[in-house]
């Protein structure tokens, strides 16, 4: 996931012709936080993604959701019920 976000937002500088430099004053981040998260050097905080979105005129949206069914431990009884 931080891999292809790192991927969206740096299509999206070069889009609109901008250098990290263009797009960290642009959000009010540091260049150094714009180089970070375009090479997936770190997991940015939810503010900067905010800020970096506003820009483009996106907006961030977190959710949880699950992915899969959560796990349940089965008691030894009920496996050996199961095989049989």
């Amino acid at each position: 996931m931080l891999v292809q976000l790192s991927q969206d937002i740096n299509l999206l500088r070069e889009h609109v012709d901008w250098s990290q430099d263009d797009l960290a004053a642009a959000a009010g981040v540091s260049d150094g936080t714009v180089l970070d998260v375009e090479k997936a050097r770190t997991d940015p905080r939810i503010s900067t993604l905010v800020r970096l979105a506003f820009v483009f005129g996106y907006e961030v949206d977190v959710r949880f959701r699950r992915r899969r069914p959560a796990f349940r431990r089965v008691p030894a009884a009920e496996v050996s019920t199961m095989s049989g």
